[in-house]
């Protein structure tokens, strides 16, 4: 839940962000764009995943500010590589 996502964000410190793309009441980009319009929360490393794998559904997120992209499915060790280099 995006929602719920940026209340954590403003009480806690966050360093990354794991978002799926749909979620209800705010989806992913939605929170991704808000997170990084913030000048306080905008350093938060956010990676986005979907079941979209289009190229347009690519720039979309990159766009939104994403810092990375996963398409579903996808393995563990390749989420946990990326974040590791982030």
């Amino acid at each position: 839940n995006g929602v719920e996502a940026l209340e954590v964000v403003r009480n806690n410190n966050i360093d990354i962000i794991v978002s799926d793309i749909m979620m209800p009441e705010m989806d992913g980009l939605t929170l991704c764009r808000t997170i990084k319009s913030n000048i306080e929360n905008s350093h938060i490393t956010i990676i986005l995943l979907t079941a979209k794998n289009s190229i347009d559904d690519r720039v979309e997120c990159y766009n939104a500010g994403a810092d990375g992209y996963i398409s579903k499915p996808f393995e563990l060790k390749v989420l946990e590589a990326r974040i590791n280099n982030l």
